[in-house]
């Protein structure tokens, strides 16, 4: 699949994860910046480290940054997309392989172009981001291919909330997050 970086702008929003108004709108260029900065650095090192699933999700809805990968929203509902980025973020949760394997798998793959990829706060699964071509179809149906190449080519399952465009995504830190070279060469 052709690439689709254009490097539109996303909303970002501001923790806690109750937020529903972007604080600003930023580029895939700027998520790479603040997932590879020290930003979010300590709070994803104390993340990793709670045992307890409730006080891990706790946690992380109010210590982490978290954008909408699909567009740009007044505020964060479905109804409310002013524009789709050409982007779409999936979710893969609970991954039992290496994270690096996995990445390696995914960014070698010829069918689909990974733009930014990195490892999730909790530390045990990935955010990737893949560009869409809208003209060949709406995001939910781009999910569900997306979603049904990578159980098939993979036996990766992407988290289904991903189905909705207004689906929020959080930021980490992963200093070895990767990012295709269009994002590498805007830096």
């Amino acid at each position: 699949m052709e690439p689709n970086v254009n490097l539109k702008s996303i909303s970002l929003f501001s923790k806690p994860a109750n937020t529903v108004k972007p604080v600003d709108k930023v580029s895939l260029v700027d998520l790479y910046k603040l997932i590879i900065s020290d930003k979010y650095k300590e709070p994803t090192e104390e993340l990793r480290e709670l045992e307890n699933p409730n006080l891990k999700r706790d946690y992380k809805g109010k210590n982490f940054d978290y954008f909408t990968g699909s567009g740009i929203f007044p505020y964060r509902a479905d109804d409310a997309l002013k524009y789709h980025s050409g982007y779409i973020v999936i979710d893969l949760d609970n991954l039992e392989e290496d994270l690096r394997e996995v990445m390696a798998k995914l960014i070698s793959d010829g069918h689909l172009y990974v733009l930014l990829m990195f490892v999730s706060p909790s530390g045990k699964g990935l955010k990737v981001i893949y560009g869409i071509d809208l003209s060949q179809g709406g995001h939910r149906k781009w999910f569900t291919a997306i979603r049904n190449y990578l159980r098939e080519n993979y036996e990766l399952e992407a988290d289904p909330s991903g189905i909705n465009v207004s689906r929020t995504c959080f930021l980490a830190y992963d200093p070895e997050c990767y990012a295709c070279k269009e994002i590498r060469e805007n830096i």
